[in-house]
């Protein structure tokens, strides 16, 4: 999937669109997210926004479990009308050093 990088003191939503391959209607039932570090210690979750066919999270990177240099994965999990299995879609998260602006 995709790879983000972000500065420390940033926040901005992170997600994923969703398309059927038929090119059909279909309803998002629910979604979730967790993002868990490189080491795969799960450091926050909740319920994921769901807008259309698009569903994300807001990623704030001056909460305290994010450090500078870390790797993050979102994990999101998608559920959809009348689909048996559901989607689970990862975003990767690289938090870097706020840049000094001159």
């Amino acid at each position: 999937m995709g790879k983000r990088k972000l500065a420390k003191g940033e926040a901005r939503y992170i997600g994923v669109e969703v398309n059927k391959r038929s090119g059909g209607e279909f309803v998002i039932d629910k979604a979730s997210y967790e993002v868990f570090d490189r080491y795969d210690n799960l450091l926050e979750s909740g319920d994921a926004i769901i807008e259309d066919n698009k569903v994300y999270m807001l990623f704030d990177t001056d909460r305290n479990d994010y450090e500078i240099r870390g790797v993050y994965h979102v994990e999101f999990e998608i559920e959809i009308e009348r689909l048996p299995k559901r989607l689970r879609p990862t975003e990767t998260v690289y938090v870097e050093r706020r840049r000094k602006v001159e």
